[in-house]
């Protein structure tokens, strides 16, 4: 797996930047994409030279494009992707307002999708998705 690049959504802390640094250490370019700057920048100095931030939200359409575009401008291509980004839900069914299920569902669904959208289309002729 040396010389892949792996790009890891919601890896400014947690199992993403785990991930990142376990990666990194086997040789692996990795990719760290949040909101967070800071914590990107502690993660990806764990990670040493191979890394890229990319200050991101995935949960927007546009976040994961730009994902995508500073990873191919960097690296020159994409071979993982992993959607590591989530928030949980730690109320009762009957105390969940519309909100909190509609941030649920962006965050976790969306931005998976977008991710997938924005990457596949970089493999293929596929037209982007607006």
């Amino acid at each position: 797996m040396e010389d892949r690049v792996v790009v890891i959504t919601g890896a400014s802390g947690g199992i993403g930047a785990a991930a990142a640094e376990l990666l990194a250490g086997r040789g692996m370019s990795v990719v760290l994409v949040a909101r967070r700057k800071e914590a990107l920048e502690e993660a990806a100095a764990r990670c040493g030279a191979n890394a890229l931030i990319v200050v991101a939200d995935v949960s927007r359409r546009d976040g994961g494009r730009r994902v995508v575009e500073s990873s191919l401008a960097r690296f020159g291509h994409i071979d993982v992707w992993i959607n590591n980004v989530s928030r949980g839900i730690s109320l009762p069914p009957s105390r969940l307002t519309d909100e909190d299920v509609d941030q649920v569902m962006q965050l976790n669904v969306k931005s998976a999708l977008y991710g997938m959208q924005e990457v596949l289309r970089t493999s293929s002729r596929a037209e982007p998705v607006r």
